[in-house]
């Protein structure tokens, strides 16, 4: 039933949706609102727990150990739930095929399953106008949802997969004494609505086609008539554009030693009418 196979869907989206905010630039002015600083914000995938523990690690450079305490801004993002999206399911026979091969052979793959996967994106900053800024950069592309388009397989190509922005809040670390850094926290809460895929496979077309039925009906001369139907047609080597011919006959029955065709029931067949 199961079968080895793996098309990266998942790992398609996070990339495509780390890539919506890997270009977040903050800028520091004086008080003349002369630009002095520039920084791109960098962004990692994990959850907030890993970046804030780091924070709180003092920097020591030894001979044994060197730890370097992170800087912020800094933004990471991580998956928090899947889930089964039955409102967009297909009917699970339907299939998408691609052109036929020069051998006649086409690829083809079972309708896509639909899938909601939850992504949080956090943002670190030091001081609140730094997280206005990441927030301003963020919000208006969402209202709510940002729709980018992916390749996930040679079958399933220009996917729309529409981003929803949930929610977002926003946490002060106000604990501490004086010693101790300001660390704040925005989290932004989206749905992807996406696909997983299953496996592609490879089957024949059919390139020749030879069907006939009969029936036995009164003929012109009073004698049972022998009705032929059927449709015939392709190409070896199956190209595009080829056609079929239908086709209709009528027998009329002969008696034994007439010249012509025997039916499936041994009897002579003899004159044709067009």
């Amino acid at each position: 039933m199961f079968s080895t196979y793996y098309n990266a869907a998942v790992r398609k989206l996070v990339i495509g949706f780390g890539s919506l905010f890997d270009n977040i630039v903050i800028r520091r002015v004086n008080n003349q609102g002369t630009q002095i600083d520039r920084i791109r914000v960098p962004l990692a995938y994990g959850p907030s727990e890993k970046f804030l523990m780091r924070l709180d690690q003092p920097s020591s450079i030894n001979e044994e150990q060197t730890t370097v305490q992170i800087t912020l801004p800094r933004m990471s993002f991580e998956i928090t739930a899947i889930s089964y999206d039955s409102g967009r399911a297909k009917n699970r026979l339907n299939k998408t095929c691609t052109a036929s091969d020069a051998d006649g052979s086409t690829t083809f793959a079972y309708s896509e399953v639909p899938y909601n996967i939850t992504f949080s994106l956090y943002a670190m900053v030091r001081n609140m106008d730094d997280g206005f800024q990441i927030m301003e950069q963020i919000l208006p592309m969402f209202s709510p949802d940002f729709t980018i388009t992916m390749n996930f397989t040679d079958l399933f190509k220009k996917v729309d997969i529409p981003i929803i922005l949930n929610d977002t809040t926003l946490a002060e670390d106000y604990d501490g004494d004086f010693d101790t850094r300001r660390n704040i926290l925005l989290t932004f809460d989206f749905t992807a609505k996406t696909y997983i895929y299953g496996p592609e496979k490879t089957s024949k077309i059919i390139s020749d086609a030879n069907i006939r039925s009969w029936d036995y009906l009164q003929g012109k001369s009073g004698a049972l008539q022998f009705l032929e139907t059927g449709v015939s047609g392709g190409i070896s080597g199956y190209t595009s554009g080829s056609t079929f011919d239908t086709y209709e006959y009528n027998y009329e029955l002969g008696n034994y030693g007439v010249t012509g065709a025997i039916d499936t029931y041994g009897n002579y067949i003899g004159p044709t009418y067009g």
